[in-house]
This record gives C-alpha cells, sequence and structure tokens, in this order.
C-alpha cells in the first residue's frame, strides 16, 4: 500500500469570537491540508470554546457498588425527561491541577473525599463541535449511611442525588438497550465500560 504523508497545514484566516457568554463560540476562516497534500479553499469552522473538564468512576471496593449522580441538564430535556444518571463531573478552575478539580468536583457533589484517585484517560466528547477534553479519573468511596437528600454547589443551583448501582446493574445496564436509556452520558459509559474491563482483569 502506498504511504500517505499525514496533513499537518493549517492556514488561520480569521478568528474572532461570535457569542461571549457561559458558553463561548469562536469561529474562524480557514484552510487545512488535505491527504493527497493539497490544501482546502477557505472554509468557515465553529467550535464551542470550554475549559478543559474533569470526571470520575467511583466505586466501593468492599461491595463493588458504583456511585453515580442524577440531576437536571436542560440540553436534554427536549428530547427525554431532563434528569439523567452520569458520573460526578466539573470543569476545571484556573490554577487548578486535574486532581486538585476532581477531588474537588466530588466532594461537592457527593461529599465523599475519595482514596486512590489516578487518571486513567483524557478524550474530547465531541471533536466536531468542542475544544473541550475531559479527564477521566477512578477513585474509591466506602459507601456511608448519613448521606444527606442532596448535593452540588448552591451558587450553581445545583440539585444532585446520589444513585449507588451494584456490579450486576451496571452489566445489565451496559448490555440492555432498554435499561441504557437511564445511561446516556458519553463520559460516564466510557467510565463504565472500562471499569467492567477492569474487574474482569482483576477479579
Amino acid at each position: 500500500m502506498k504511504s500517505i504523508k499525514e496533513p499537518c497545514m493549517v492556514e488561520i484566516l480569521e478568528e474572532k469570537f461570535v457569542w461571549k457568554g457561559f458558553l463561548k463560540v469562536k469561529q474562524a476562516l480557514l484552510s487545512f491540508e488535505k491527504f493527497d497534500g493539497s490544501m482546502t479553499e477557505p472554509v468557515l469552522r465553529e467550535s464551542l470554546i470550554r475549559k478543559d473538564a474533569v470526571t470520575a468512576i467511583l466505586w466501593d471496593p468492599d461491595t463493588f457498588d458504583i456511585l453515580l449522580v442524577k440531576q437536571f441538564r436542560y440540553p436534554t430535556y427536549h428530547k427525554g425527561p431532563g434528569w439523567g444518571v452520569e458520573c460526578v463531573a466539573g470543569v476545571m478552575e484556573e490554577g487548578e491541577t486535574p486532581l486538585q478539580s476532581m477531588e474537588r468536583e466530588i466532594m461537592e457533589e457527593t461529599g465523599y473525599k475519595a482514596d486512590q484517585l489516578n487518571k486513567v484517560m483524557t478524550f474530547y466528547p465531541s471533536p466536531g463541535l468542542s475544544d473541550e477534553r475531559i479527564i477521566l479519573f477512578s477513585g474509591l468511596v466506602h459507601k456511608r449511611s448519613d448521606e444527606q437528600p442532596s448535593y452540588g454547589d448552591k451558587d450553581m443551583t445545583e440539585d444532585i442525588q446520589l444513585v449507588w448501582f451494584t456490579r450486576t446493574e451496571i452489566e445489565n445496564f451496559l448490555s440492555d438497550n432498554v435499561a441504557q436509556k437511564e445511561l446516556q452520558d458519553a463520559k460516564t459509559l466510557i467510565a463504565l465500560y472500562w471499569w467492567i474491563n477492569q474487574l474482569n482483569i482483576r477479579f
């Protein structure tokens, strides 16, 4: 098979913000190198500009139960109930390391302090839409009996409920298309498939 040179050239002709709110949208007029070595005609591309985020798969090493959270997500409201189940997650703040951000988010959203919090992987959840990367961690938590009705950053009007699932329930969610309707968040599915694979290797 003939070797193909990997494209690497990008020419930014113009770049500007077209929206600056809680979300920021940048628009660029650019050309990029094609696989045949030529450059495209100038094209418009847009990117949702976001800080990087962190998320964690949290589990109890004594029971193999998984701790997830349930909260309202407006962008999903018109295609579903609006309340979704997902891993603890949040946006990194200025000056924080990914680990510091993850520890803060876990405490804010669950009231737990995780042990053995380790980085698993980094990925773009939607590379055609946004520059946001998500850094996935794995951590251990020991289930308590004194959990609150809800958690979250009250200044951000967060109302977060803790939801525990057994290993069997998670396996059923991942293998049953009907049950999986409650778990449609991409970062959570990535984290759960990774976690199940790790358990099958180690236990």
